[in-house]
């Protein structure tokens, strides 16, 4: 999704865009390779063996980064998941990095039906690529319950 606009302050013209890029269910990635991650048709349900109950993990989302557009560097400027949780699972942190720096991070206590969460990024121009972690913590083993749903993940981004 790409918005533009045009702003003219003091006789300049100076033209905004946004830029919103995702990565779909499809391209997450489980740090434990132990964990299970299922493919649905609408998003990856993950979940853990039960040896691991009231253990957190993270899963990564890759997002496609511009840089520079033409010429101009780019700002990452809004991180969002959508997501759900059974009632065994919470989503307890939420790190955006730019290469291995983070940008942003977010200490939370996430559960419940499917929604998408939004945060707003400090600004800061990108320079390596930006990847969304999301840690999972599991408070029971029941399949069924303890489960974290991923829709997907993205940011917005800004030149500037």
């Amino acid at each position: 999704m790409v918005h533009i606009s045009t702003l003219s302050i003091l006789s300049h013209n100076f033209t905004l865009a946004t830029y919103t890029m995702w990565a779909n269910q499809h391209a997450l990635i489980l740090q434990d390779s132990g964990w299970h991650a299922t493919h649905l048709q609408w998003g990856v349900n993950v979940t853990a063996p039960p040896e691991t109950s009231g253990l957190s993990n993270w899963v990564h989302f890759p997002i496609p980064t511009p840089t520079i557009i033409a010429g101009q560097s780019v700002e990452a400027t809004t991180a969002y998941v959508r997501l759900e949780t059974g009632p065994q699972a919470s989503i307890t942190s939420i790190t955006v990095y730019d290469g291995e720096s983070p940008i942003l991070i977010v200490n939370s206590d996430i559960s419940g039906s499917l929604k998408t969460y939004t945060w707003e990024i400090p600004k800061v121009a990108i320079s390596y690529g930006v990847g969304i972690d999301a840690q999972i913590k599991f408070s029971g083993i029941d399949p069924d319950q303890a489960f974290a749903g991923f829709v997907g993940a993205g940011v917005s981004f800004s030149v500037v």
